[in-house]
């Protein structure tokens, strides 16, 4: 039996809407439709991150009331830990290893050597296990989820970053999120794609077709979007480091978090990727820009100088 469409949820039509503007050019629809689609937001960014959010590895930790299993504090795997501390995924300001081992939020009670425990009495360990995890929830929605991972090999002149099962497989790690299916590729060439213009007819034969040019929104437009979205896809890179303290058949290494530098991204708003090359106009704008304000500093040094020497006088 179908339902009529006037029954249908009133989240459904406000999405229906948020469509329709994004088909229509704007800006923030369409980034709410492409953070939908590459879990940035929604059920599938929970999905990405349920792979993140346990470490097998990692011991069980201690209850902290030792009657209650559910005591337990929250344990911050290794990429969880990475992306946390990274200014690339983390949508506020990113945590330091001090604050992981022991939040902001937690009051100093919580130490029973400290002058407050000893004033005030010892933190309730109730309270102590409800301010543990409700600092890791409130956490953990505040980071992007990595589409993948990637090994770093080779050395400092062939660096190489592998996404495949095996090399992961072989550096010991798990895969994340759409492990190898290429999507981050997909979207950096979605948001670099340049429009080529061919200057014979036989050229515009060969010439593969754009990927932007089915739409009916500008090439610009698009590249943009996707650009300001790459700035929203943390990059995980595991890199191999030498552990003299591993256990055999154990492996050492740390995760770093990056980005594309073809994002958009508050970070890279200076890096030389996103800096144009000044021209001869530039230079010269910029050289009268400076002999004008030479110039202003000079003549209200001489006002001074003058309305100095005019109060002398009068005196």
């Amino acid at each position: 039996m179908s339902v009529p469409f006037s029954r249908l949820p009133e989240e459904i039509f406000k999405e229906l809407a948020r469509m329709e503007l994004a088909n229509r050019g704007v800006a923030k629809r369409f980034d709410h439709i492409l953070d939908l689609a590459y879990g940035r937001k929604g059920k599938l960014k929970w999905e990405l991150m349920n792979s993140i959010l346990s470490d097998p590895t990692a011991p069980l930790p201690e209850r902290i009331i030792p009657t209650v299993e559910k005591s337990r504090p929250p344990v911050y795997s290794a990429e969880l830990s990475a992306l946390l501390m990274s200014t690339y995924s983390h949508k506020k300001k990113p945590l330091t290893r001090n604050a992981l081992r022991s939040p902001p939020t937690l009051p100093a009670r919580a130490n029973p050597e400290s002058d407050a425990a000893r004033l005030l009495g010892p933190l309730s360990k109730r309270r102590k296990v409800n301010i543990l995890w409700r600092f890791y929830t409130d956490q953990i929605q505040r980071v992007y989820p990595p589409l993948q991972v990637a090994v770093e090999s080779g050395s400092a002149g062939e660096t190489r970053y592998l996404t495949d099962l095996t090399s992961l497989k072989h550096a010991g790690i798990r895969a994340v999120g759409m492990q190898n299916q290429d999507i981050l590729q997909d979207i950096q060439s979605l948001a670099t794609h340049h429009t080529c213009l061919a200057n014979s007819l036989e050229d515009q034969e060969a010439a593969s077709p754009s990927p932007l040019s089915s739409s009916h929104l500008s090439p610009r437009f698009i590249r943009r979007r996707f650009a300001h979205l790459l700035g929203r896809l943390p990059i995980l890179t595991y890199r191999e480091v030498l552990d003299t303290t591993a256990q055999p058949g154990q492996h050492g290494g740390k995760y770093r978090v990056s980005i594309s530098p073809s994002a958009i991204h508050p970070s890279l708003r200076f890096s030389p990727n996103h800096l144009v090359n000044a021209g001869a106009d530039d230079i010269a704008w910029f050289e009268s820009a400076q002999l004008e304000e030479k110039m202003r500093k000079e003549f209200s040094k001489q006002q001074r100088a003058e309305r100095l020497s005019s109060g002398n006088r009068s005196i």
